[in-house]
């Protein structure tokens, strides 16, 4: 009867890690929106001083609008938490012997 127990600690990580994730949101609304500005999601490529001929990608370091570097941030932060929530559901499919989960 281990298993389901650590099944069921598995969700209530979950749920603490969901409830950490809408406070930090809740913070990041009640900001002001000038805090913002040097919240980027752009891209931009830049010749490599290292490696003669090649390109790197690095940060836009431009300001952007206080609203939408605040949308940024919202938005990286939900996709960082999907991501650690798709990797933890495979390890919990390899734990219980589903298919195609990890081992």
């Amino acid at each position: 009867m281990g298993l389901p127990l650590a099944v069921g600690a598995g969700v209530a990580i979950r749920g603490i890690g969901k409830a950490i994730l809408k406070n930090t949101i809740k913070r990041v609304k009640k900001t002001p929106n000038k805090k913002f500005k040097n919240v980027t999601v752009k891209k931009k490529k830049i010749k490599d001083d290292r490696r003669p001929g090649k390109m790197k990608t690095v940060d836009d370091k431009t300001p952007v609008k206080g609203k939408q570097g605040k949308k940024n941030l919202i938005n990286s932060l939900r996709r960082y938490d999907k991501a650690h929530e798709r990797m933890q559901i495979g390890r919990y499919e390899g734990l219980r012997g589903v298919k195609g989960g990890k081992r």
